[in-house]
């Protein structure tokens, strides 16, 4: 991950933006410890799961959604239930 991010900026002084900048910092440090529960997922799994999700859960409850929205959030679903399962 490349952070191409400006900071946070903080229109209530120079202590309020040195605060937002170190809790960015922080979270900046922290961002790995999150992918490696992704990197660790089974994409099989995650794969079969989306189909799975898309054509039972997501069709009943929305008819009407649109095959790309379903598509994502299906996948997403899928993988954040492997990588709940998981840790």
């Amino acid at each position: 991950m490349i952070p191409f991010v400006v900071g946070p900026r903080s229109p209530d002084g120079l202590e309020a933006q040195l605060q937002a900048e170190e809790i960015l910092k922080v979270a900046m440090r922290d961002a790995p410890r999150a992918l490696g529960a992704l990197i660790s997922i089974d994409i099989s799994n995650v794969l079969t799961r989306t189909k799975d999700i898309k054509s039972k859960c997501l069709a009943e409850v929305f008819p009407d959604i649109d095959d790309r929205v379903s598509e994502n959030y299906a996948l997403l679903l899928s993988m954040t239930e492997e990588v709940s399962d998981r840790f």
